[in-house]
């Protein structure tokens, strides 16, 4: 087994450090709300009536679909118990579980169709690094800069690379998972997915410019409480967090890069598998007391953080990986 091993999760903090407009999650999910053909207007006043503003013209943050992924749940149910009896649920209702669902996929298509690449100053010590570490890596945002950076440099590159997502001729399958890892691969983990996953396929190269909203994707954008409910309806994405796990239980640290700390699914999962072992945060500076940053991460993890956190005004330009 590599020695030194570590486990880096990267948050939406890794995009909005290249782009902090584009990147921000409200952008994306105005625009598509502005411009989607899979939302009618009557789908957008149910929306509505289940956002904690009523008079708010879209949904601007995971928080606010707190209510929408509830009704969500309780369709859902319906649909199950109704079972070929009476019907439950209205046409509007019943339509809004798959306007949803596209409505998802096609902000996570958003943050894919912005043409933005990362600095090669930062992919390339990072590049390095996981070469010579095999440390895994796991992605809590939708668009795929890390993904593409990572294959530029043959980290990502089949089975012949230094990473593995368990996906094999655009299929994915666990066992693949289990065999390359004889070879000390490390795991490239979408831990909340992404809109290029399709059923059990993964669309790759000019496909993704004809792939359109579907409601068979494996994305989890809803409030904090419910992601874990999501993670557990998708068999990729709950291999993914049980992959997460394993490489936890198997790495000497953890660093958390760009990430809020506001997944509570995440918090609890680093507090049960990483108890005893180190974390490090690297994350924007806003301006606040370092020390309130190091007391919001020991609350969050539940551990001293002190000497833990590091604030850079741009966490591009952090480079020094052998040292964290």
């Amino acid at each position: 087994m590599i020695s030194k091993r570590n486990t880096i999760i990267f948050g939406n903090g890794l995009g909005m450090a290249l782009d902090n407009e584009y990147f921000l999650l409200e952008s994306g999910l105005k625009t598509i709300w502005n411009t989607s053909d899979n939302l009618t207007e009557d789908h957008k006043r149910l929306i509505r009536t289940a956002l904690p503003d009523p008079n708010c013209e879209y949904p601007k943050s995971e928080e606010m679909l707190a209510d929408i992924q509830l009704a969500i749940f309780a369709s859902q149910i319906l649909k199950v118990i109704e079972k070929g009896k009476e019907e439950w649920l209205s046409e509007k209702s019943r339509g809004l579980i798959p306007a949803f669902k596209k409505y998802v996929h096609q902000v996570g298509m958003y943050f894919q169709a912005g043409n933005h690449e990362l600095p090669k100053k930062f992919t390339y010590p990072l590049s390095q690094y996981l070469k010579k570490t095999r440390s895994h890596i796991g992605v809590l945002n939708y668009d795929d800069l890390l993904y593409n950076a990572l294959i530029s440099t043959n980290i990502l590159n089949g089975y012949y690379g230094t990473l593995i997502d368990g996906y094999s001729n655009c299929e994915f399958n666990p066992k693949s998972l289990d065999k390359y890892r004889k070879y000390d691969l490390g795991f490239f983990l979408n831990l909340h997915g992404s809109p290029l996953f399709v059923g059990n396929r993964k669309v790759y190269g000019k496909e993704k410019k004809n792939l359109e909203a579907n409601d068979e994707s494996h994305i989890v954008l809803t409030h904090s409480k419910y992601k874990q409910n999501i993670i557990l309806q998708s068999e990729i994405l709950s291999e993914y967090w049980r992959r997460l796990e394993e490489a936890l239980n198997e790495s000497e640290k953890l660093v958390l890069f760009g990430y809020s700390g506001k997944d509570d699914h995440l918090n609890i999962l680093i507090c049960t598998h990483f108890k005893q072992k180190e974390i490090s945060v690297i994350e924007w500076d806003d301006g606040d007391d370092l020390s309130l940053r190091e007391n919001y991460w020991g609350r969050q993890l539940d551990r001293e953080m002190k000497n833990n956190v590091m604030r850079m005004s741009d966490i591009l330009g952090f480079t020094d990986w052998e040292k964290i």
